[in-house]
C-alpha cells in the first residue's frame, strides 16, 4: 500500500473527506434558527413538504387561495333600503291618438265556415282583432289576421293593413247555427 501512496493520492484522498464531511456537517448543522427570515424562497422548497401542520393558523388569507377553493360562507342579512333614484326623462308620446274596437255580428250554419272582415275607419289601423262566440266551444276559428283589402290568410311585408279578417267554423253537430262577433281594435 506504501507503493501506492504519493502526494497527489494523499491531496485526493484529504479532499474527498473535506467535501463529504462538509456537507455531512451542513446537513446536521443549518437550522430554521440559522436561517435568516425572508431568505427562502418557494423555489427554495421542495414540493409537498409544507403541510397544515407547519402554517400556523389563521396565516393564509382568500387572497391566497383559487377562486372556488373556499366554501362560501352563509348569507347575510338584507341591508336597508337605499335612496330612491332621480326620475327619469319622459318618454316621447305614443305614436296613437286614440283607439277604437269595432265589431261585426254574424252567425255560422252548422258544419259550415263563413269569414267577417272588420274594416278600421279612414286614418284607422288595426292593432289587434279576434271572435266571441258561444262558449259551448261549437265554433273555432280557422283565421284571424290583419289584411289588406280581399280575404288573405298571410298578408305580405310591408303592407299597410286597414282591416281585420275572421274565418270561423261552427262544429256543434246539430242543425242550429251559431252566432258570433269579429272585432277588430283600430287605433288612429
Amino acid at each position: 500500500m506504501r507503493s501506492h501512496l504519493n502526494f497527489s493520492n494523499v491531496v485526493a484522498l484529504l479532499a474527498l473527506f473535506v467535501a463529504l464531511g462538509g456537507t455531512s456537517y451542513a446537513a446536521l448543522t443549518v437550522t430554521g434558527k440559522t436561517v435568516k427570515n425572508g431568505s427562502l424562497t418557494g423555489q427554495d422548497l421542495k414540493r409537498g413538504t409544507i403541510t397544515s401542520r407547519q402554517v400556523k393558523d389563521g396565516g393564509l388569507l382568500s387572497a391566497d387561495f383559487k377562486a372556488g377553493q373556499l366554501p362560501a360562507g352563509p348569507r347575510g342579512e338584507t341591508g336597508p333600503a337605499g335612496p330612491p333614484g332621480t326620475p327619469g326623462q319622459a318618454g316621447p308620446a305614443g305614436s296613437f291618438s286614440s283607439v277604437v274596437a269595432r265589431k261585426l255580428f254574424s252567425s255560422v250554419a252548422d258544419g259550415a265556415q263563413t269569414a267577417l272582415t272588420v274594416v278600421c275607419a279612414a286614418g284607422e289601423r288595426p292593432i289587434s282583432g279576434g271572435f266571441d262566440a258561444a262558449s259551448d266551444g261549437t265554433v273555432r276559428a280557422l283565421l284571424s289576421a290583419p289584411a289588406n283589402g280581399p280575404l288573405s290568410a298571410s298578408p305580405g311585408d310591408g303592407q299597410t293593413f286597414d282591416r281585420w279578417q275572421v274565418v270561423v267554423r261552427n262544429d256543434a253537430g246539430g242543425a242550429a247555427n251559431a252566432s258570433f262577433i269579429a272585432y277588430a281594435i283600430c287605433a288612429s
